[in-house]
């Protein structure tokens, strides 16, 4: 039920606002890391990042055909950017302005509900998550005291004198 949910209130932003929101969820941002904590591993992340790249993506038959890329001009090269000047530099500072401007705008088109539905979602399943590696713990180290993971001082790693 919670799946569907998410897979609904993701298919509710705006076109404008998912490419933004996908690149908001690889940031240090609170619900962006519980929403990698929870789905770490499951399918239904990629699913929902899915969903947003749709949105935002040109259709094939939009995109140009590959051509070669130029040789470098000389400057200082970043990932994916030439600094080759001021102005060039200027250029980027701008673009990642307007990149963050819209990152804002699109957290601010989402209602309370909706990120409320979702924070629960992932907190679940994150609860979910601790629990069941906490069990899995506990088998795995036949003679521990109930509770060893949690307990500290004397007798915390089994030992009984």
């Amino acid at each position: 039920m919670h799946r569907r949910r998410l897979r609904e209130l993701f298919e509710k932003i705006e076109a404008s606002a998912a490419e933004p929101f996908e690149g908001m969820l690889s940031t240090p941002n609170a619900l962006a890391v519980t929403f990698r904590d929870v789905l770490h591993g499951d399918p239904l992340q990629y699913e929902l990042r899915g969903i947003l790249g749709k949105k935002y993506a040109p259709a094939p038959s939009q995109c140009a055909p590959a051509v070669p890329a130029p040789a470098p001009p000389s400057g200082v090269t970043l990932p994916g950017v030439t600094l080759t000047d001021e102005g060039a530099f200027d250029e980027l500072h701008a673009e990642i302005e307007q990149r963050i401007t819209a990152i804002r705008e699109a957290g601010s088109t989402l209602t309370r509900d909706e990120m409320m539905a979702v924070k629960a979602h992932l907190l679940k399943r994150l609860f979910q998550t601790i629990l069941s590696r906490r069990e899995r713990a506990r088998r795995d180290v036949p003679g521990r005291a109930p509770g060893w993971i949690l307990s500290s001082g004397a007798g915390a790693m089994g030992d009984r004198r």
